[in-house]
């Protein structure tokens, strides 16, 4: 799963690495967040209507064109077993693919006590990239809301500490352009949807501040304990199977 994202990266560096065309959408120059949650404003690298790439701000909470309301429920990851089925998500995972750049995301790990342990997850050279699909509701409103959701997939051995799920992190430009043709095969665009392989990922385990509504500052992915244990914790570090990606850290 992914709840929790880091995203420090300026309009520039995204427009550059993604090699963005169209100006730039409203609401695509904020702040650094590093705590943005459900519902927040997502950045993603999308194509317009002449095929161009643009950079667009959406809604992390998919809202399906059909749907009569904002759901209560934020869908805002997608499964990679049923994006291509399901009927919330397979027009979009067919016609409406985005790239979605972050800095890094957060998972907990259970402590024992009932406690969880906070870890700040990145990519040791740069940027990571996630597989996006995007929709556009209306419904009676003048002002069309276009929202958004991050392909999930089943976790590698190391990331089965945090969660039964893991975000698909497209590595490679060859991988992102991939995602985002439209003529892509769809059995293709499938094979995308998996985890990155264990040892590409550096997990870093932070203090409490992630845990506070209002904390969208650095200190959010600071290194630190929420409660020193009476052991130190463990952190598997499995051994690397391939080279990590080439190409991720272009961003920064």
């Amino acid at each position: 799963m992914c709840g929790r994202i880091v995203d420090d990266l300026t309009t520039e560096q995204i427009s550059h690495h993604y090699r963005v065309v169209e100006p730039a959408r409203p609401g695509v120059e904020h702040r650094p967040n590093y705590n943005l949650r459900p519902t927040g404003m997502l950045r993603a690298v999308r194509l317009d209507a002449d095929g161009q790439r643009e950079l667009a701000a959406l809604r992390w909470g998919f809202v399906p064109h059909w749907s009569r309301e904002v759901p209560k429920q934020a869908w805002i990851n997608a499964k990679a077993e049923t994006i291509a089925e399901k009927g919330m998500w397979k027009k979009a995972f067919a016609e409406r693919r985005a790239l979605v750049p972050v800095t890094g995301f957060y998972e907990w790990q259970k402590l024992s006590g009932g406690k969880k342990q906070p870890f700040y997850i990145f990519l040791p050279d740069g940027a990571m990239t996630f597989a996006g699909i995007w929709e556009t509701w209306h419904e009676g409103k003048e002002d069309e809301l276009v929202s958004g959701a991050v392909a999930t997939a089943e976790p590698s051995k190391e990331f089965e500490r945090f969660h039964d799920r893991q975000v698909v992190i497209l590595h490679g430009r060859k991988e992102q352009d991939a995602w985002l043709d439209p003529d892509t095969d769809p059995e293709k665009l499938l094979k995308l949807l998996r985890p990155l392989p264990a040892g590409h990922l550096q997990f870093r385990p932070v203090g409490p501040a992630v845990n506070a509504l209002g904390s969208h500052g650095p200190e959010c992915i600071e290194e630190g304990m929420i409660d020193a244990p009476a052991k130190p914790l463990k952190i598997r570090r499995p051994a690397r199977q391939e080279k990590p990606p080439s190409s991720q850290g272009e961003l920064l």
